[in-house]
């Protein structure tokens, strides 16, 4: 109420800040105000009722909204000191009516809500650090999907922006700091990597094969350029939007008119990718990641010649309040940075642990100008457990505290391909590696190390997997599954292939490569090397899968504008079948060959029933019947298989999707650089 009043009279709040945790600061921090220093025509009475009504502790304010209203309406009202105690007015001065106390309070609430929100834009003072945390929706089953990080804090800190992943897809949520909930985006649906404008005035993101952005406050989005899939970006002070392409060769990292245009490539010397990017302050620099791994090289790169210098190594970078601040392992480090000569200044300091991960060791934090930190609390590996249900039930295979990936059963069903990272000593900075699981033995043996996307040979000799090499970003390996031998080459061709299908007579790997700008499937012959392309289209074809009989291949295209589930032969004749009606990704054949699984539009959602269609093979394919499938207990699309018998299939389950168990949250940090400068000593 005090504050209410000071400002009718002076004209501004007493503790003016341009964001909520600058006026938390100076609240903290600030010397007692005066209305009457600014506008002496103020009575002291008035002046010293107001002070006293702002007094720090409670017990020195005034017991009663009543007590208040008596002192400004006595004269010869005196506040005492600070701590003095809590001296009530008059009773000589006159009464005050009860519809003045009951409108003065109605005031006070829409005074806090006013000075929250900081009206005047005066610089501040940094406050003291503070943390809060919000509990994540129920109804959203997880935070970020591919691809780049999945949230964004506004410049001033006031606003949390994030890929919400829910049972119709992904689509963006904002948060007010100083409100309760959260509330989706109109117009963003499918949104991947949000990013704001350098005022906080829009939301950049990715969805429909287009960068767009959309106004915080709501209303339509525009499109500002066409390209198939991004891993993160960041607009810059110049008004230019620096993003890296997904899935594609070349140079991948590109910029941008924010107004719209055509993406001029950075002349970067070399095909390796480069991640996640943060605009550093002018907009003609900024940060990215080299490679794949939590331990790969951060480097600072001129947008312009495309001359880059290493200034760490991490899983992911951001640059604020004069900090490169970078995650390894779930650990957020900030390191004091100068932007222009793009080199560090000093040691990076741990700031906080339990930092999330949304992707291939994406920390999952968003930055702001004004020293406001916001990030999922979580292991930033996340436990997983493998499940094998079959017709007898479910049963845990075991549990990893690291997040697994690419279950594949064995011919015989026995045993189960899976890659992961296990054992006491194991961390993020190591690449995964191929493990087997004995469902009779219930043993766990690494096979190959380095390794992941197993993919059995038809007499379960062998296993083809994918592996990072060099400037690569993944060729082809095969290892026999006895251990016998070490892993030999087996397509290493100069663009990135990946595993994903023998033909039953082991004849042949059909893998999906990119050599002509999107992902097409391709057919090995391993004697020859031949290669043979099914089809070269300007969709993407994903995830082919062949037929137990070796006629068909099911597979993921985009050639729709959405991604949907395809049928065709093997041999390239004939026409192409639609088996998914509203978007499928990711199709499994059952053991017989008389059906198709594929995962629904929201892959990534928790506990996601998966879609049987019962197929009819003699002549063109056909759908006969579609039907809730098994629920599959996972959040990524990389993450179940269906076995060698009917009713049998195995998935992973992340702890996030357990009944029962508690969800993660944001974790919101109001000036962070305040723990960096205790850790540091104060330098």
């Amino acid at each position: 109420l005090g504050c209410v009043l000071y400002e009718m009279l002076v004209g501004e709040p007493p503790y003016p800040g341009n964001s909520a945790q600058a006026v938390l600061g100076k609240i903290i921090q600030g010397a007692p105000v005066s209305a009457r220093e600014i506008r002496p025509s103020v009575p002291p009475n008035v002046d010293a009722a107001i002070r006293k009504a702002l007094e720090k502790l409670p017990a020195d304010r005034f017991r009663s909204a009543e007590a208040f209203a008596e002192a400004l309406a006595n004269p010869a009202f005196e506040a005492p000191t600070s701590g003095a105690g809590a001296g009530t007015a008059s009773s000589r001065g006159a009464s005050v009516p009860r519809t003045l106390l009951v409108g003065a309070a109605v005031g006070l609430l829409l005074g806090v809500a006013g000075f929250l929100a900081g009206r005047a834009a005066t610089p501040e003072p940094a406050p003291r650090e503070a943390r809060f945390a919000a509990p994540i929706p129920d109804g959203i089953a997880s935070v970020g999907a591919c691809c780049g990080p999945g949230l964004a804090v506004s410049p001033d800190g006031e606003w949390l922006v994030y890929v919400a992943v829910t049972e119709k897809g992904t689509v963006l949520y904002r948060r007010r700091v100083s409100e309760l909930d959260d509330e989706p985006m109109a117009g963003t649906e499918g949104a991947s990597s949000p990013f704001f404008s350098p005022d906080g005035r829009f939301v950049g993101f990715h969805a429909d094969g287009r960068i767009r952005r959309i106004p915080l406050a709501g209303g339509p989005s525009v499109p500002i350029a066409e390209v198939e899939r991004i891993d993160g970006g960041s607009w810059g002070d110049n008004d230019v939007i620096v993003f890296t392409t997904a899935g594609e060769p070349g140079a991948n990292l590109w910029t941008v008119p924010a107004a719209g245009g055509e993406p001029r490539p950075v002349p970067i010397e070399t095909d390796t990718r480069r991640m996640y990017p943060w605009m550093l302050p002018g907009g003609t620099g900024a940060l990215a990641r080299i490679g794949t791994g939590s331990d790969s090289p951060i480097v600072a790169i001129d947008l312009e010649s495309g001359a880059e210098d290493t200034v760490g190594v991490a899983g992911r970078a951001a640059f604020a309040s004069g900090h490169l601040v970078t995650t390894v392992d779930g650990t957020l480090l900030a390191q004091p940075f100068d932007p222009e000569r793009r080199r560090a200044l000093g040691p990076a300091v741990a700031v906080l642990d339990g930092v999330a991960s949304m992707g291939p060791e994406v920390g999952a934090f968003g930055l702001s100008r004004e020293g406001t930190l916001v990030y999922v609390a979580g292991s930033d590996v996340g436990e997983s457990t493998l499940v094998i249900e079959d017709a007898e039930g479910s049963e845990v295979a075991f549990t990893s505290e690291f997040r697994i990936g690419w279950p594949e059963f064995s011919p015989s069903g026995r045993r189960l391909a899976v890659s992961g990272r296990f054992g006491d000593g194991a961390s993020l900075a190591e690449p995964a590696a191929i493990w087997l699981w004995d469902r009779d033995q219930r043993t766990r043996q690494l096979l190959v190390p380095n390794a992941n996307e197993p993919v059995w040979t038809p007499d379960g000799r062998w296993i083809a997997f994918g592996r990072s090499e060099g400037e690569r970003r993944s060729v082809i390996y095969q290892v026999p599954t006895d251990g016998s031998a070490a892993a030999e080459s087996l397509f290493a061709p100069d663009f990135d292939v990946r595993p994903e299908s023998w033909t039953p007579d082991g004849a042949h790997l059909v893998f999906i490569g990119i050599p002509t700008g999107q992902w097409d499937i391709g057919i090995l012959d391993p004697a020859t090397g031949d290669v043979r392309w099914l089809a070269q289209e300007e969709a993407q074809e994903l995830s082919p899968a062949v037929s137990p009989d070796g006629r068909w291949v099911a597979y993921e295209s985009n050639r729709s504008g959405q991604s949907e589930v395809y049928v065709r032969a093997l041999d390239g004749s004939g026409g192409i079948t639609q088996v998914s009606a509203e978007g499928g990704t990711d199709p499994r054949w059952s053991p017989s060959g008389s059906a198709l699984y594929y995962a629904p539009p929201a892959p990534f959602a928790a506990r996601t029933p998966l879609v049987r269609a019962e197929m009819t093979l003699d002549g063109a394919p056909r759908v006969v019947d579609r039907a809730d499938g098994p629920v599959v207990g996972t959040d990524w699309w990389a993450a179940w298989a269906v076995g060698s018998g009917d009713g049998d299939f195995a998935f992973v389950r992340s702890a996030e999707g357990r009944e029962g168990e508690s969800r993660s949250s944001f974790v919101w940090v109001l000036g962070w650089p305040e723990i960096v400068r205790g850790q540091s000593g104060g330098r």
